[in-house]
């Protein structure tokens, strides 16, 4: 295996199956933000100095919990690392949430279209849904009841219903609305 590369981008490292298995030259790191068409150029030149006709990503940093296998498409690679080069690790943790690798179309509809925010806790989210979607109501109430709204419950019961996805990072809790 070749030497990591420590940098906060997504990169795959690529090598030559026959190398791989002969202890050969370990291939390249890729940065994964790329086209496909780039990566795949970027392979091509590493084949010309193998004997290797035949290539796998034998690990990769950079993509948060995200799981990339030997296998995966060139093409979903590329989506994922745009995804994460244009809106950071979240985009892979909600990738992963998601159903893996094969979900980079859905991760980027959810933060084009159903990112919510980032809170402290889901009890923050609750209060802030609520005050948006009913302050008219609540300024007509008195502030012995509105004191005494449960904003912890109907966060949990949020969460219950799968109206929201969560994902804790660094801190935050981004919120995601589940149902569009």
């Amino acid at each position: 295996m070749g030497k990591k590369c420590k940098t906060n981008r997504a990169r795959i490292f690529v090598a030559p199956l026959a190398n791989f298995e002969l202890d050969l030259t370990p291939g390249r790191w890729i940065d994964a933000d790329q086209t496909a068409e780039a990566i795949h150029a970027e392979i091509a030149v590493m084949l010309r100095q193998s004997p290797a006709q035949e290539w796998a990503i034998q690990d990769y940093e950079g993509f948060g919990s995200l799981h990339l296998s030997q296998s995966d498409s060139i093409d979903v690679v590329a989506a994922i690392g745009r995804g994460i080069e244009e809106y950071g690790i979240l985009f892979a943790e909600l990738a992963s949430r998601l159903g893996g690798t094969s979900s980079a179309e859905d991760a980027t509809r959810f933060m084009e279209e159903r990112y919510l925010g980032k809170f402290t806790t889901l009890a923050e989210y609750a209060a802030e849904f609520f005050t948006e979607r009913f302050g008219y109501i609540l300024k007509q109430l008195p502030d012995t009841l509105t004191l005494h709204i449960d904003y912890d419950a109907i966060a949990h019961k949020m969460e219950e219903n799968d109206e929201v996805i969560t994902i804790q990072l660094h801190g935050k809790l981004h919120v995601f609305n589940a149902n569009g």
